[in-house]
């Protein structure tokens, strides 16, 4: 159908486990494993990147089956991202909050600013962390910059850069 790409890996001057480790590195998200055993049983071995998971599948119907594992991967990939960056999200309501949880353990920060350079600055320098995200939509909660206290209309998100 042309949406899936695929290499035969068929270097003889290297181990499985090399050639194994190698595609993993470089990202592919499905191994086929086909052995002189596969063969006689009209099988291959299909193994997922994400979780290591080895499932035997037949030949006839291969294509289906790995159209359906690379979309169970991808949803299994965002669904991963999404728990990550919520477990790793926190708000703080003052600076010295944002200074002592960004050295450890780091994360997102939903923090107030007044929306002045010079408070963006501030923790900038101090933290080296910078806004990350300024909601266009969403909670509009009204507080006060963790900077200079002056009126702050909603939070922002802020992070070091690595």
């Amino acid at each position: 159908k042309g949406r899936i790409t695929y290499k035969i890996d068929d270097r003889d001057q290297y181990r499985p486990g090399y050639k194994f480790n190698e595609w993993e590195k470089r990202g592919v998200p499905l191994r086929i494993e086909m052995g002189p055993k596969d063969v006689a049983q009209n099988q291959v071995i299909v193994v997922r990147r994400d979780t290591g998971e080895k499932m035997a599948v037949p030949q006839h119907g291969l294509l289906a089956t790995i159209e359906s594992l690379l979309e169970k991967i991808q949803k299994d990939l965002y669904a991963r991202a999404l728990r990550n960056r919520d477990a790793n999200t926190f708000t703080c309501d003052t600076y010295q909050e944002l200074i002592e949880r960004l050295e450890s353990p780091g994360g997102f920060f939903w923090v107030h600013w007044c929306g002045q350079g010079a408070c963006e600055e501030k923790f900038q320098q101090d933290a080296k962390a910078t806004i990350r995200l300024q909601p266009i939509e969403g909670d509009q909660a009204p507080g006060r910059c963790i900077v200079c206290g002056a009126p702050s209309a909603q939070r922002v998100l802020v992070a070091k850069s690595y």
